[in-house]
């Protein structure tokens, strides 16, 4: 979800202070706003040139061949609209990557091998369990760069 700057007091609030994650002073963050939405504030803060837009690869290809470049487009056109500077990028990772991705019965011939790790960033080694493909596998890259270079180029 995108985030909405709401101040403390005011009308029909889109979350409640007290569940905010982040509080200053008498405006807080709300996680209501459309997904990946750039909040209203930085198009009209003039200190800010530009905005980093990133997607994650699984919402915008959901399965082989299907894209959805809804969320990209409008914040993209909210940069040209504002006159913003904008960089790109598609997110892949422990939530990025599409489950698709691994499935023969879905990728073919272009399959990604699973590879699972575990974030043991605490010394109970109770880290996150992750399921990723490896940017070493030509599959992975094969079916990451489509993205940026289209189907036509395989």
């Amino acid at each position: 979800m995108g985030f909405v700057i709401e101040t403390r007091g005011a009308p029909n609030p889109s979350c409640d202070y007290l569940s905010s994650p982040i509080k200053v002073g008498n405006q807080y963050l709300c996680d209501t706003g459309l997904p990946y939405a750039t909040m209203d504030w930085t198009w009209q803060n003039p200190n800010l040139t530009g905005v980093f837009i990133r997607l994650r690869w699984d919402e915008v290809n959901p399965r082989p061949g299907v894209y959805d470049w809804t969320a990209m487009d409008r914040e993209i056109e909210k940069a040209v609209r504002q006159g913003k500077l904008y960089s790109l990028s598609f997110k892949a990772g422990s939530k990025g990557t599409p489950q698709w991705i691994f499935d023969p019965a879905i990728a073919g011939a272009n399959v990604v091998k699973r590879l699972t790790f575990q974030d043991d960033d605490d010394e109970n080694g109770c880290g996150v369990v992750m399921t990723l493909g490896s940017p070493a596998d030509p599959n992975f890259r094969k079916l990451y760069n489509v993205l940026f270079i289209g189907p036509a180029s395989f």
